[in-house]
Parts: C-alpha cells; structure tokens; sequence
C-alpha cells in the first residue's frame, strides 16, 4: 500500500501526529475507516461531471437574439424630392405675351384661348381682363367683351385703357351718355402722349377741335 493509504488508515502514527500538528482536527473520524478509492471516487465522477459540462457547454451554438421588427407605423417616409417652386407670375406673362401676339396677329380664337388661360392663373389681373375684352368684342361678343371691361375696372378703376375701351363699346351700341362718362375717366387718367385723346376730346367736346 501507498505512503498515502496508510495515511488515511491510520496505521502511520507519525504521518497522522504530523496531520494533527498541523490543526487538521476538523476531519470527520470515520475518514479513518474508509477506503482510499472510496474517497477518490466521488471526487473523480464530480470531476469528470463538471468536464462534460463544460464541454457541452462550448459546444452548444449560441442562441442568435431575437431580432426585432420595426413597426411599420414607425418607419419615417422618404423626403420627397425637392421641386422648383411654380412661378405663376412668369407663366402669366408668358401667356399674356402670347395672347397679344395672336390678337395681333387676327386670330382672335387662339388669343382668347391665352388670356382665359392667363386668366385662370392670374384672376386679379385687370389687364388680362381688359384684354380679354378687346377680344371678345373683336369676336362680335359684345355683351361677354362689356362684362369684361367692367371687370377689368372693378378690380382697377384707374384702368385708362379699360375706361377707353368701355367707352367705344358703349358708343357702338347707342349708350352715347355712359360713354362720353368713361371717355372722360380715359382723359383724366391718360398721358398726353396717347395718340387717342386730341379724337377722344373732340368726341366728348372738352376741347378745340370738338364737334359740339
């Protein structure tokens, strides 16, 4: 038997004085009666235990976290692309000058087709209006031409060319009083400059040349 079974057996006093000088009193007695291999044994299995243990454990794959969805309710559009702010005025223009082209031009059709256009993208335009008049009354319309002119002043009083344009409308048609009215607004808002007002003074009388 080995140095250490005698040990554990007690049949070496020295070995177990030596133990004892040592302080190991807190060794259950019965130790003394037991056999080595009886005490290694447990030892041995909770070792070989704790081996397969740990080597399952580092065999095992690691478990992937869960992984979370995003709501869709929480997901933030897209920024629309930027866009070029729609420049109404330049449009308005653009058609105005078109449509005077045309009326120029006698076709009286496409001309009024601009202006409504011009129109729809500028309605406080007193000079679409006004132009839309000419048109119109050129087009034989003249109740739709008057309606206009009277537009064109409601939303600018100051229109000359609207208080002229009235006016010979209004003459054509008889309304002689109504007439010389707006012909009057046309002189005293007009330049003197107008190739219109020396005809338009004689025709209302307010000056040499007249016919009254």
């Amino acid at each position: 038997m080995s140095r250490l079974t005698d040990t554990l057996l007690g049949m070496d006093e020295k070995l177990s004085r030596a133990f004892l000088e040592r302080g190991i009193l807190n060794l259950p007695a019965s130790v003394k009666s037991r056999c080595p291999w009886r005490i290694a044994l447990p030892m041995v299995v909770l070792a070989l235990v704790t081996v397969l243990a740990v080597g399952l454990s580092l065999r095992r794959p690691a478990v992937a976290p869960a992984r979370t969805h995003t709501p869709v309710s929480a997901l933030e559009p897209a920024p629309a692309p930027s866009r070029q702010p729609f420049k109404a005025d330049e449009l308005f223009r653009a058609m105005m000058d078109q449509g005077l082209q045309a009326a120029r031009g006698g076709a009286f059709e496409e001309a009024r087709g601009l202006f409504e256009r011009a129109l729809e993208v500028n309605a406080a335009s007193a000079e679409g209006w006004n132009n839309l008049g000419v048109v119109l009354i050129r087009q034989g319309d003249e109740a739709a031409g008057l309606a206009a002119f009277r537009r064109a002043l409601g939303l600018k009083p100051t229109h000359a060319e609207a208080h002229r344009n009235l006016a010979v409308a209004l003459e054509r048609r008889g309304e002689s009083l109504d007439a010389a009215r707006h012909y009057l607004f046309f002189l005293s808002l007009s330049q003197d400059v107008h190739p219109d007002r020396a005809e338009i003074r004689r025709r209302v009388g307010a000056g040499p040349g007249s016919d009254e």
